[in-house]
């Protein structure tokens, strides 16, 4: 061991990342890296990559800040201060940046930092940060650290690195008559695809020092010193996902594995290895072990929690302590829900835990519904995505076609660049359609990385390509939503969209014969053949729109990432965290070793190696393929039966119905997206049987003042919801002693799409539709809305239920609330964009701009026309300074001040608020029910209060479809 005792702000920055006291305390000592890191020289390439990336970033920015005139470039050699800051007063320019500067920070001025915290005083090498700005206002001159980071945002490991350099530099010229400014800051790249973005000024990310001195003070001069001065024996530490890429991750794998520390478990985070530990010590401390479970030997962590989950009832009884506690440990072990706590048998033992313990891969046994049993077809995919690049796409793709039948169309191996991805693959699709239409296909991607890789390029090429027909193709087959929109919620929907528009009066030929064109339907005729041949055309979507059974919502996905269903069905014995080439090396055959990510990326920025890349990535999805059906082949119940139940659908390539005005077009799909993810979110929660609705126990029937109300009692410690006096928002299903991991839940099978828009209690129609529900809804399932909620002195809190449906009351059964999609507005919405498109599409006046007179369009595109005021300029910089007061990163853990900090989205829209009398803010779906932006208003209102009133303004927020108008009427309670 060498004696190294010294820190440079890159080891802080390492620090934060790994979130190690164990590294610091290695790096600090000069303990020698570990020498059996896994893939030891891939990762030394790649990082030579990611270096490469961040001196291409520094190259490009100092090159443009020397064009415009705004470089100063200081002799490398240790800072002079004196000569530092005569430079900076030989230098006339108001504002420019100085490159070059290197510094030993000051040691006696940190040491009486060390020795105020009651700590022993830690030494630090040379410091180089990138920038230091120089500004001179009012006579005055400030300097400022900026760091440039070839980064797509700002992250804590940032922060406390230029925080470090600011800190040292304070006390270096704390002398001079420069003073420093409040605020240090990172230079992000340009967000775009192309390399012809230039650097700019507002890409600079700045956050308040004061901020950053509120928590970083006490990491830097009392925890970091702290860790560095215990014994390593004590120095806390925990092998998890986050120590990739770590120098001594080999050596810490090792231990974690001889030790059986509960990082045998992979993909453990340091939060979760504290929930298992809270949750050992409440079994412990509130004997609820048995002394026959005492060892008087040593024993692992592992081995421990083996033995405490194998007590009876144990999880039983330990969520009468802690519910909460409880139901993370659960999801942490891969323990399914079952049942109801105190009624139904928990598994008494975890898969996770005994394959840790044991060494060996255990299966998970729950319900797979995300993963087919089978397929005809199977396509893999695998991405590439260039690190020494900024870009958020996909670099190269390598796309295999799998088949178990015989004589199917085969097909070879595709590579592709990114740019050459869509025309590809929609190639191989159209020549799926002209051979094998019907069959069934599923693609995959090992990781969710590599799935966003690929939907990124796919909507990063409909604004690039000129062959629109070839990314309608691919984003109709891979985009994710696409295919239900166009086999179950546009149908479902089209029938009263178009009646809705057809019943307003005075439309044109000329509509009518757009209208009818997008349906693919004859427009020959006059007016009122048009329009009675578009009638008819509606009265048979109507007939051909029966139900179906709604199964989109949990059958897979369109693209399936199958490390996740791998690691929800499996659990292995292998510590920290896994990827492809461990998952392959457990259940496939030794001879078949697959390359590591950074193995193919090296080779792939190798011009000399791209055959062997190319190779490599053959034989990876080959791989994938393999591991895929050896999960299909271990995910069986001890009878036989899958725990996979479904099958692949045929390949969906119908199109959707696409509106042509671009604001419209975004409106319109965002809607239904919208619709789409809140479904998704609700049948993934009931697939799970993680509700974050309780469990409740049926007490009787109770006169309301109008209705027959049914009073239950609340079976848990967290409910954060009100009573409804309008909605039927949930679905009551009865828990029954035979809801196994094995039984599919009734909820699934509910027709959310169908009843989203329909008045409960049901009527004629409504009833009509029920009847066609398949028969475990009937008669498991009721609507419920919640009238009353209230807690009594013993804790225990009662609601009262108004219900509908056919679900059997039982007084001290126990039920569960499941929430439902209500969604009145969807219908209107969409008639209404759609309305507005075709009067876009076929108005007369104006082409010259954008929104051709078409009134709602002139709102969205025009927004200047409706004037804005000189003194909103002051506005926007008050705002701004309000986001700085609540600026904190992640990673001070702060709730209250995280509430109060504005997304970057949040923020723009805002800043639109106050530089425009009309403003036209584009949101994501709910944002309408997040109170930020109002609070920034409300907040900045008060600061201008004693500045004479403000003007008066109106936002117009487009929430996806949503417009709100938002008068601030409230300007009269802040001034009165």
């Amino acid at each position: 061991m060498t004696d190294k005792r010294r820190l440079t702000a890159t080891n802080l920055a390492a620090f934060q990342h790994f979130g190690c006291d164990l590294y610091l305390h290695n790096t600090y000592h000069g303990v020698p890296e570990a020498t059996h890191n896994p893939h030891v020289v891939a990762r030394l390439d790649t990082a030579q990559l990611l270096f490469k990336r961040g001196m291409d970033w520094e190259i490009t920015l100092f090159t443009w800040l020397e064009k415009a005139g705004l470089l100063l470039r200081m002799p490398s050699a240790p800072l002079d201060s004196e000569l530092f800051i005569e430079g900076i007063l030989a230098d006339d320019r108001l504002h420019f940046f100085i490159a070059g500067i290197t510094f030993w920070p000051p040691q006696s001025e940190l040491d009486r930092r060390f020795s105020d915290n009651d700590v022993n005083p830690i030494h630090f090498g040379l410091a180089k940060p990138d920038l230091i700005e120089i500004q001179r206002k009012d006579n005055k001159i400030f300097w400022r650290v900026i760091d440039a980071k070839a980064s797509k945002q700002a992250k804590a490991l940032h922060y406390i690195q230029i925080y470090f350099y600011a800190i040292c530099l304070h006390y270096l010229l704390k002398r001079s008559p420069c003073q420093p400014s409040k605020s240090v800051a990172v230079w992000l790249p340009p967000q775009g695809e192309g390399t012809r973005c230039l650097p700019s000024l507002s890409d600079i990310k700045d956050i308040s020092i004061a901020t950053l001195a509120s928590v970083l003070d006490k990491v830097i001069f009392r925890e970091i010193p702290l860790a560095i001065g215990l014994p390593i024996e004590r120095v806390n530490w925990h092998y998890g996902p986050s120590c990739r890429g770590c120098p001594y991750e080999g050596d810490c794998k090792i231990r974690t594995q001889e030790q059986g520390e509960l990082g045998c478990i992979p993909n453990l985070a340091k939060d979760d290895v504290r929930i298992l530990k809270t949750f050992a010590h409440l079994i412990k401390d509130n004997n609820l072990h048995s002394t026959s479970t005492t060892t008087t030997g040593p024993i692992t962590d592992i081995e421990e929690l083996s033995t405490l989950l194998k007590l009876p009832r144990v999880l039983q009884q330990t969520s009468e302590l802690s519910p909460t506690i409880v139901e993370i440990v659960q999801q942490l072990l891969g323990y399914p829900r079952v049942g109801v706590l105190g009624t139904n048998e928990f598994t008494s033992s975890s898969a996770v835990v005994e394959a840790a313990k044991g060494r060996r891969v255990e299966l998970i046994p729950r319900i797979n519904y995300t993963c087919p049993f089978r397929e005809d077809v199977a396509i893999t995919i695998s991405v590439i995505h260039d690190i020494s690049s900024t870009r958020s796409s996909g670099a190269y793709f390598c796309t295999s076609v799998h088949s178990k039948t015989v004589g199917l169309l085969r097909q070879p191996v595709i590579f592709s660049e990114g740019k050459d991805f869509v025309a590809n693959f929609a190639g191989l699709i159209r020549r799926f359609q002209d051979n094998i239409p019907h069959r069934s296909f599923q693609v995959y991607t090992w990781s969710t990385n590599e799935k966003s890789l690929l939907e990124k390029t796919l909507i990063n090429t409909v604004s690039n390509r000129d062959d629109i027909q070839d990314t309608g193709l691919c984003i109709g087959t891979l985009l994710e939503g696409t295919a239900l929109l166009s086999t179950d919620f546009q149908p479902l929907l089209f029938p009263e969209i178009f009646l809705q528009i057809i019943t307003k009066e005075g439309k044109s030929k000329a509509y009518y014969v757009e209208f009818l064109s997008r349906l693919g339907i004859s427009t020959d005729g006059d007016t009122d053949a048009l329009r009675a041949r578009l009638q008819f055309a509606i009265r048979r979507l109507q007939k051909e729109n029966g139900y179906t059974k709604y199964r989109n919502a949990w059958e897979p996905p369109v693209i399936i990432p199958l490390k996740e269903v791998v690691e929800r069905q499996l659990a292995f014995p292998i510590p920290g965290y896994w990827d492809l080439p461990s998952c392959s090396s457990m259940l496939l055959s030794s001879t078949l070793t697959c390359p590591s990510d950074d193995e193919i990326l090296v080779n792939y920025k190798t011009p000399s190696t791209r055959k062997t890349c190319q190779e490599q990535l053959q034989h990876r999805n080959n791989i994938i393929y393999s591991v895929l059906n050896c999960l299909r082949a271990l995910a069986v119940t001890k009878n036989g039966k899958s725990l996979l139940v479904n099958e692949a659908p045929p390949l969906s390539t119908k199109p959707t119905l696409i509106c042509k005005e671009a604001a419209i077009r975004k409106l319109f799909f965002m809607q239904e997206m919208e619709v789409l993810s809140k479904l998704h979110e609700l049948q993934k929660s009931r697939m799970n049987k993680y509700n974050a609705y309780p469990n409740i126990r049926y007490l009787g029937t109770v006169q309301g003042l109008i209705n027959i109300e049914h009073a239950f009692v609340l079976l848990s410690d967290v409910f954060d919801i009100a009573p409804n006096d309008v909605f039927y928002n949930f679905l009551l299903v009865r828990l029954s002693r035979k809801d196994t991991p094995m039984e599919i839940p009734p909820e699934i099978l509910f027709d959310d799409v169908t009843f989203a828009g329909l008045v409960v209690p049901l009527n004629g129609y409504g009833m009509s539709k029920w009847e066609e529900q398949h028969p475990r809804v009937k008669r498991a399932i009721s609507f419920a809305r919640i009238c009353h909620l209230e807690t009594n002195g013993d804790g225990y809190t009662t609601l009262r239920l108004c219900l509908s449906g056919a679900a059997e009351l039982v007084e001290g059964e126990t039920y569960r609330l499941t929430p439902r999609l209500v969604d009145f507005n969807t219908r209107k919405t969409l008639s209404s964009l759609l309305d507005i498109d075709i009067s876009w599409t076929t108005s007369l006046s104006d082409f010259g701009s954008p929104h051709r007179q078409v009134p709602f369009l002139q709102l969205v595109h025009d927004v200047e026309s409706f004037g804005n005021a000189a003194a909103f300029k002051e506005y926007t910089q008050i705002g701004s300074n309000l986001q700085k007061i609540y600026e904190v990163p992640k990673y001070l853990k702060n709730d209250q001040a995280a509430d109060l900090t504005l997304k970057t989205s949040q923020y723009n829209a805002a800043q639109h608020i106050f530089a425009n009398r009309l403003s036209i803010v584009w949101g994501p779906p709910g944002i309408e029910s997040r109170l930020s932006n109002f609070w920034l208003l409300t907040n900045f209102q008060m600061r201008t209060k004693g500045r004479g009133r403000p003007t008066r303004s109106v936002c117009l927020f487009y929430v996806y479809w949503r417009l709100i108008i938002i008068i601030r009427a409230f300007d009269e309670a802040l001034y009165s």
